[in-house]
């Protein structure tokens, strides 16, 4: 996954709900130009960071990742 996955998401989850990054800094706890730096990609977010910024913007973490959950199939199933 590429860096700046992360904070490309995070940006238009922020633009969507017309958040700043001063007002989603200061909801996070930390300051806008980290948040700004985690939006470029020039900065990782720690996993507690990501989940305070997805319950902010009403999204899961696992969204901010671009994940989907997917099980395969057991062998029992077989």
């Amino acid at each position: 996954m590429k860096l700046n996955y992360v904070g490309k998401r995070i940006s238009e989850y922020r633009r969507q709900l017309n958040i700043s990054q001063a007002t989603l800094a200061e909801q996070v706890g930390v300051s806008s130009k980290y948040i700004s730096a985690v939006e470029t990609g020039h900065e990782i977010p720690a996993l507690d960071t990501i989940i305070a910024i997805a319950d902010i913007l009403q999204q899961t973490p696992n969204s901010i990742f671009g994940c989907l959950l997917y099980t395969s199939p057991s062998p029992r199933d077989a």
